[in-house]
């Protein structure tokens, strides 16, 4: 299971009071010492090492539990008869890797998730998953010259626990997720 600890400003450092006897015009003290980050990451042992992907026999992937849990990255409306939603999760390790180094980190894991749009009232909102695909960028392991990897957990719920590398691409390359990805997007270099 993926744990992160999320340390707030206010609740990681210790109080301080202000200096009120300071003129008007001075601008007043910190109520923080070392004031933190707004957030910050903290992974466990077990989460770093689980940040690359699990392979089974031969190209097998077992399928990554827990994704929901994982960083939401961005998500893309598919028009068709069936709207669907993508919802695209990156693990905490490869997004905390992704804002340091500003590239992709190898490995990553990507986990893409196909929810069909239902209407509700005037709106339409997500309504039942329709499946689960991930992208698995590792060199040491992926013998295709880009890296990549992609599996297809299948449509029918529940699940396959394990998958093949299909070769099914969802992007065109990595970059085609900025677009719909904002929350990366900022990243790139």
């Amino acid at each position: 299971m993926i744990v992160a600890a999320i340390c707030l400003t206010a609740a990681c450092n210790e109080k301080k009071p202000t200096d009120d006897t300071k003129a008007d015009n001075e601008p007043a003290k910190s109520y923080f010492k070392n004031p933190a980050p707004p957030f910050e990451v903290v992974l466990g042992a077990a989460e770093k090492e689980s940040a690359a992907a699990e392979f089974l026999d031969g190209n097998k992937l077992r399928k990554p539990l827990q994704y929901r849990e994982w960083i939401f990255i961005g998500s893309r409306l598919i028009a068709g008869t069936k709207a669907t939603f993508e919802n695209i999760y990156m693990h905490p390790r490869h997004y905390h890797d992704f804002r340091q180094n500003h590239a992709w980190p190898d490995p990553l894991v990507l986990v893409r998730e196909r929810v069909i749009v239902e209407p509700k009232g005037a709106d339409f909102v997500m309504g039942k998953p329709q499946g689960v695909s991930v992208a698995v960028r590792n060199t040491a392991k992926i013998t295709d010259s880009s890296g990549w990897a992609f599996y297809d957990f299948g449509t029918t719920y529940p699940l396959a626990n394990s998958a093949a590398a299909d070769g099914r691409a969802w992007f065109a390359s990595p970059d085609e997720l900025l677009e719909y990805c904002p929350v990366i997007r900022g990243f790139k270099r």
